[in-house]
């Protein structure tokens, strides 16, 4: 790394840290249980389902519960006792109009419950997401990247972040909530 680079790169590690520290904490954080609500009363015609996995592994933290719909539609919700942590949804490519419709009743979902937004601020959000990740993977075929794919990310201050990735074989969106 250059030396200028390496001069900008700390200093946006010492900006992110300080904003890190002096950014609000919310009052209570998100429970799954408010999350599962939400969620399945905003997609009730899909009849989302989150059932607890069985998962063995070492110092593994947290509970994890898989998520069922009468789609194509998969997805996992992460939780920490009775807090919520993380949600991924995916869906297989290629797929069909109704099983894309799903997927993004699911982001749109995902993101009113994960981060209290609203309906119209998750669209914006879900629709800009998934053309830019549209975009990357457009051009990472075209420059042909080893690992072709399409990732955007989306800081939403104290409520948390959003990702989306694409690829030939699979779309996955995640929401994160902060400590």
């Amino acid at each position: 790394m250059s030396g200028m680079l390496r001069v900008q790169f700390a200093g946006l590690t010492m900006l992110a840290a300080s904003l890190a520290a002096a950014s609000p904490v919310s009052a209570a954080a998100l429970t799954c249980a408010e999350f599962q609500d939400t969620f399945t009363h905003a997609v009730p015609e899909l009849s989302p389902q989150f059932g607890r996995s069985v998962v063995v592994s070492r110092g593994a933290r947290g509970d994890t519960r898989e998520l069922t719909t009468n789609s194509a539609v998969e997805g996992r919700l992460t939780c920490d006792g009775t807090r919520f942590v993380r949600f991924e949804v995916q869906l297989q490519m290629p797929s069909t109009p109704a099983g894309r419709d799903a997927f993004f009743r699911v982001q749109l979902a995902a993101a009113m419950a994960g981060l209290k937004w609203s309906r119209n601020r998750a669209t914006q959000n879900i629709i800009g997401m998934s053309s830019e990740a549209a975009d990357y993977l457009r051009a990472s075929e075209e420059r042909g990247d080893v690992s072709v794919s399409g990732k955007v990310e989306r800081h939403a201050g104290a409520a948390g972040d959003l990702a989306a990735m694409w690829t030939k074989t699979d779309r996955t969106f995640i929401v994160l909530a902060y400590d």
